[in-house]
């Protein structure tokens, strides 16, 4: 199983899901974040400026795999991860091929606001590698009746 996280609560709680899954079905996980590709709007963006959002970029990356390899040693779940360069989008569909499900969270927004894993959901939901679960944000608000723990 591969789950895509960028850190976000919406992708907490596909890692909530994720590893219910894979603790249920004795299954080991994938953790994968990318950096992204860090974009400007300004024209006269400096070298120093772009490194400084690139090494910020794999810091969060960093530290959203961090936060779900915790979460797997407590769960008792077998756990890889890594952080991947380069666009989100691309990054996930490049290692997704080794897995057999693809977890991922949906931010719940569209259009210009949209922000890493959902609209890598959206992109990948167009012609999905492996099966996917795309877990939506009502999914962690403890009104439904979700995995536990």
């Amino acid at each position: 199983m591969v789950l895509a996280t960028d850190g976000s609560a919406s992708a907490a709680t596909a890692a909530t899901h994720a590893l219910f899954l894979a603790r249920v079905l004795d299954a080991s996980l994938h953790a994968v974040s990318a950096t992204g590709t860090p974009q400007s709007s300004a024209a006269e963006t400096t070298e120093t400026e772009t490194a400084g959002a690139s090494a910020s970029a794999a810091f969060e990356a960093e530290e959203a795999v961090g936060a779900v390899t915790r979460r797997a040693l407590l769960a008792g779940v077998r756990l890889t991860s890594e952080v991947v360069g380069g666009p989100v989008a691309t990054a996930v569909e490049r290692v997704v091929g080794d897995g057999d499900l693809l977890v991922l969270g949906r931010h719940g927004r569209s259009g210009p606001g949209r922000f890493l894993v959902g609209s890598v959901a959206e992109r990948v939901l167009d012609a999905p590698p492996v099966p996917m679960l795309v877990v939506p944000p009502s999914a962690g608000d403890g009104e439904t009746s979700g995995p536990r723990g």
